[in-house]
């Protein structure tokens, strides 16, 4: 399988005393590539040298203007010429590269100062007759703002392209551009309008606004934080990043600007790319591959297949050796023969080189859909399954070198859902009506418990349609009383519309969808949002919202803004503030983010993560997970329904927790129970308990 291994770290005496680095960009010149770095405004720009394995200081430049505090200067290539932006009132800044990796005089392009704030995300395109057009967003400000310069760099224009309301040009956090049968894009990313846009550059350099997408429109996602435009066998694609969400999202992109979600995946605890802020991409051997990194401290690589999916091959952790801690910029290489990734660190001074290697007879093979016998030969290989009901065979697996990727299977989200079932010089897997029969390569049996989740299951994946999972082993749980509906009602429900799609208004709404599989989004006000049954999707958007699934196998999206509630099989995401996110029957999973959350999947086997701050997990019954309890911060709330008799949280402890080696497992009996992963700590369990 593809693997990490570390170059080369650097650390200069300088660089304890300035402020870290914000971008990295490799030019390549006439003697080869190098990297550029730029930090924040009380730093400078630098070149490296990284020919063969190296990671060496070539030259180094103060900023020409500045300082601002708290700005992230962005870096870009124009003609020969690096360009920096973040200056005073939108200043930019033009430097000279030399052959060498030199950095020439710097000069402050002219009329460019007049902007209401530092320009970020610069992009440049040429245009038609050879001038040029920049195009960035403004540091906490509405629109893009637009620059024309002839061949020579003088600014024959400058204007400010207003947010229409339609579009995602408020408060840019991203850019990216790209040429789409002979057609040039670029696309902005708004954290304010939770979208992204892509919008046409004309011949002159004006911008016409193509297609947007939301929420409302099928993008899932909390505060934007990248883009990078790829392309995948001739499919061009932009690779969003997400950290609010934790999450990356392919988007194809089209010759008139249309854009339609591929592939979203969302970070866990075998990933690192958890708030992720910083993208890298390249080609190599004929494979796209992607790099992400945030606060997850450590770097996920992607390669991405055809059809724009996202398929996970190597993640690598920081060390004190390396500067992985909170990942601010990334820049990544071909060199032929692997790849080199160069990493810089909001909070750790330095930059790291690594390297990834991809053996030769290491293969993906992608199962077609119908009942298919597959064989990857030697070498560690994946296979990736369709979702076809079919049965399907690998006829050479090799247990702990081969691995499987069963994300396409909807609703799997742990190994506890599968069943194994022993056969001679084999195995058998069953989900649902998905069967994979495993014969090993050597005619051995294959063990289920040699199995660990990171060799069948991929990162979690949301699908663009939503159908019913399943289970997995289920066993009777007890009827539990209803609980009280949160508050009344606003007193006018709006009905669901003849395609389950229902959209409230800018005020409080109460909105009620079908027995069917329902779209349901709130817009503005504090709404409250109840699916029913079916596979139900809730989407809160801005408000304190409450949110209820109901039933079936729902997805629950909090949106900014208080909200309470959510449900059901596959995913709910909440802002960062205070939140309750209640599941009910259905395999739930809870996502708390960033505040101080209530997770209560309810009944069912739920996957509860709470993120950031000071989180409750409440169980009652199923078979829970608790993915990130942390005993100095966090409640463990427990339904003495689980238990006959009178106990004291020392007494739980004693009598159903266990420490399995790397987790805890309470084992309440009758097919309860609760695991805190990575938790083994059980002289601190008691104290953080609470019964109700």
């Amino acid at each position: 399988m593809p693997e990490f291994a570390l170059i080369q770290m650097i650390l200069r005496p300088a660089d304890i005393g300035t402020s870290r680095i914000t971008d990295l960009a490799i030019g390549t010149g006439a003697l080869g590539d190098v990297l550029y770095s730029t930090t924040r405004f009380d730093g400078q720009i630098d070149s490296w040298d990284i020919a063969g394995n190296t990671l060496a200081p070539r030259d180094s430049d103060g900023f020409a203007i500045g300082p601002i505090a708290g700005n992230q200067p962005t870096l870009a290539f124009w003609d020969g010429q690096l360009l920096s932006g973040g200056g005073v009132s939108g200043g930019l800044t033009l430097r000279d590269l030399h052959a060498n990796g030199t950095l020439g005089t710097a000069s402050t392009l002219g009329g460019t100062n007049s902007f209401a704030g530092p320009l970020v995300q610069p992009v440049v395109t040429t245009l038609l007759g050879g001038n040029t057009s920049l195009h960035a967003g403004i540091s906490n400000d509405s629109g893009i703002v637009q620059v024309i310069m002839d061949p020579a760099g003088t600014v024959i224009s400058t204007t400010t392209i207003s947010d229409k309301g339609r579009t995602a040009a408020d408060q840019i956090t991203a850019m990216a551009t790209s040429i789409i049968d002979g057609v040039t894009f670029i696309f902005t990313a708004s954290a304010a309008d939770l979208g992204i846009s892509a919008w046409q550059v004309r011949d002159a350099g004006n911008l016409t606004a193509r297609e947007t997408l939301r929420p409302e429109t099928g993008l899932w996602v909390s505060s934007p934080t990248a883009i990078e435009a790829i392309n995948v066998d001739g499919q061009d694609y932009v690779v969003m990043a997400s950290a609010g969400s934790g999450s990356l999202t392919v988007i194809s992109t089209g010759s008139v600007g249309e854009l339609a979600v591929v592939d979203h995946v969302i970070d866990d605890r075998n990933t690192r790319f958890d708030g992720v802020t910083a993208l890298a991409t390249t080609v190599h051997q004929g494979q796209t591959w992607v790099f992400a990194g945030g606060s997850d401290d450590g770097i996920t690589a992607f390669q991405v297949l055809n059809g724009g999916r996202l398929l996970a091959r190597a993640h690598i952790a920081d060390t004190t050796t390396m500067t992985l801690a909170n990942i601010s910029a990334l820049a990544a290489r071909s060199n032929g023969t692997s790849i080199d990734i160069f990493a810089a660190s909001a909070t750790d001074p330095g930059l790291t080189r690594l390297s990834l290697s991809i053996h030769a007879n290491d293969d993906v093979i992608i199962d077609p859909h119908g009942a298919n016998t597959l064989s990857g030969g030697a070498g560690a290989d994946v296979f990736v399954m369709a979702a076809d009901g079919q049965t399907d065979t690998i006829s050479d697996f090799t247990q702990g070198e081969d691995t499987l990727d069963l994300s396409d299977w909807n609703g799997l989200r742990s190994i506890n859902q599968l069943y194994f079932t022993a056969l001679t010089g084999g195995i058998q897997i069953t989900y649902g009506d998905e069967i994979l029969i495993l014969r090993s390569a050597n005619g051995t049996d294959i063990a289920a418990s040699g199995f660990v989740e990171t060799d069948l299951i991929a990162p979690a994946r949301i699908p663009q349609i939503i159908t019913a999972g399943t289970s997995g082993p289920i066993t009777d749980v007890p009827d539990l009383p209803d609980r009280p509906e949160l508050g009344e009602p606003t007193p006018d429900p709006i009905e669901p519309t003849p395609t389950n799609e229902i959209y409230g208004t800018r005020d409080p709404d109460t909105l009620t969808g079908s027995d069917d599989n329902d779209l349901i989004y709130g817009m503005g006000g504090n709404d409250r949002l109840y699916g029913g049954a079916g596979a139900d999707l809730l989407f809160g958007g801005q408000g304190n919202d409450l949110l209820r699934g109901g039933s079936g196998h729902d997805f629950l999206f909090g949106g900014a803004g208080r909200d309470d509630g959510w449900q059901s099989l596959t995913t709910a995401f909440t802002s960062t503030n205070a939140d309750t996110l209640e599941g009910d029957a259905g395999n739930d999973e809870l996502y708390g983010q960033a505040g101080d959350d209530r997770l209560d999947g309810g009944s069912g086997n739920d996957l509860l993560t709470g993120g950031g701050g000071r989180d409750t997990f409440v169980f009652r019954s199923g078979q829970d997970r608790a993915t990130d309890f942390n005993p100095i911060t966090d409640r463990i709330a427990l339904d003495d329904a689980l238990w006959t008799g009178s106990l004291t949280a020392s007494q739980i402890v004693d009598r159903f927790a266990t420490d399995t080696g790397a987790d805890t497992l309470l084992d309440f009996g009758s097919g309860n129970s609760l695991r805190l992963d990575d938790f083994d700590d059980l002289d601190l369990l008691a104290g953080q308990i609470d019964i109700f």
